[in-house]
């Protein structure tokens, strides 16, 4: 008898372990999960002129119709862009155990393209949420997410992962590739490069002192170029992260630096009245600021300022409706880029008047969307954003 109840124990054991075994890989075995958008593609609506609200989330604003935002195993939308907090879904995806490690959106689709910590890369129809396509591209030098609490430098600065018009460049483990972004055709690969950056129709390669100039469409290499020999090369004047970028920096081995004007046929051009690589390109002009100083707009042709003005504070970015700044009271400054006159000030501070510095400062057709910091990179989140909705969203 005793035996009996000695062989059940073992075999109610054996089972036990047996539906463990059954539940740990219903929940540790790889998944996808896609919810689709269940109502139509919402209005456009047009940036309003105040403080929208503040939200969780680093936003891309596609269309002017959803926002979209990343965390560590997905990427979903919500809508109306012009909404005070952040809403349900729109739509959703989730990828497991993969981590999100870019995300770009190409409106002439639109769709939203999203990278993931196993080289797969998943294109969703912004109307929709379905998804548009699907491939495998290189494996990402870096293979974990690293957004953080807000996913900004995931969807402003994704690592390897670029736009030039309609191609998508990703870069990984010394290998471009490029694909058409609304059909995820391959259009183009090169072995044996570096990591680069593009301008709108070009992919640019810089390996050390040596740049390689290659045509986002076709593949087409236009030769190379050492504008700074033993030195190094870098992009400024980008759009966003190391999308759309107008200028390189040439650093010579004596620390000697040369600008260098990108051309969209592939040429390169010197530009000798830029003056750093940390101001900010506006079309045919740099915006020179020093805080708490000044903010002037400098002609990229002759030098020439064409006005400088007082600033109460810091800029924080530019576009053609205007340079922006955040004065120490948390205004924010629009000055007009044709003459320099203060033509707009909002109001940034919500019930919580704590002191915070702009972070990731992201630009879209009149939304201005601002990362709030209150501590340094290496404090936890909680210390280094500024509470659980560190992002301002306003419009201008």
């Amino acid at each position: 008898m005793l035996a009996w109840r000695r062989a059940g124990r073992v075999l109610a054991g054996v089972a036990a372990l047996a539906v463990v075994g059954v539940i740990g890989y219903r929940v540790l075995a790889p998944t996808e999960t896609l919810d689709r958008a269940e109502g139509p593609y919402p209005p456009r609506v047009d940036a309003p002129f105040l403080r929208i609200g503040v939200l969780t989330s680093a936003p891309l604003v596609v269309d002017n119709r959803i926002r979209v935002y990343a965390e560590k195993g997905r990427v979903w939308a919500d809508s109306p862009v012009d909404s005070r907090t952040q809403l349900s879904p729109f739509w959703a995806y989730r990828r497991w155990p993969a981590q999100v490690v870019g995300v770009v959106a190409v409106e002439s689709g639109p769709v939203v393209v999203t990278r993931w910590s196993d080289g797969a890369l998943v294109a969703l129809d912004a109307r929709t949420g379905r998804i548009a396509w699907r491939a495998t591209g290189p494996a990402p030098d870096v293979a974990h997410y690293t957004g953080r609490r807000t996913g900004s430098s995931t969807v402003y600065e994704p690592d390897g992962l670029y736009t030039a018009g309609s191609a998508v460049v990703v870069y990984g483990h010394r290998t471009a590739r490029a694909y058409d972004a609304a059909t995820g055709s391959p259009l183009w690969t090169v072995n044996d490069t570096c990591d680069g950056w593009t301008n709108t129709t070009m992919y640019l390669a810089a390996c050390g002192d040596t740049l390689t100039v290659i045509d986002a469409r076709t593949g087409r290499q236009s030769g190379s170029r050492r504008p700074a020999p033993g030195g190094t090369v870098t992009p400024w004047g980008c759009a966003l992260g190391r999308s759309g970028c107008q200028l390189i920096e040439a650093r010579a081995r004596d620390g000697h630096a040369s600008e260098w004007q990108l051309g969209t046929d592939g040429g390169i051009d010197p530009e000798p009245h830029a003056r750093s690589a940390m101001d900010l390109v506006l079309g045919d002009a740099i915006v020179e600021s020093i805080p708490d100083r000044y903010v002037a707009l400098v002609d990229r042709r002759t030098g020439d300022r064409r006005w400088t003005v007082p600033l109460p504070g810091y800029v924080i970015g530019a576009d053609e409706r205007g340079v922006y700044a955040v004065t120490r009271n948390f205004n924010l400054m629009v000055f007009d880029p044709r003459t320099g006159q203060e033509i707009a000030r909002l109001g940034l501070r919500g019930l919580d008047t704590r002191d915070w510095t702009a972070g990731h400062v992201y630009l879209h057709d009149g939304y201005v969307a601002i990362e709030r910091l209150t501590g340094k990179p290496r404090d936890g989140d909680d210390q280094y954003y500024y509470g659980a909705t560190p992002v301002v969203l306003a419009g201008v």
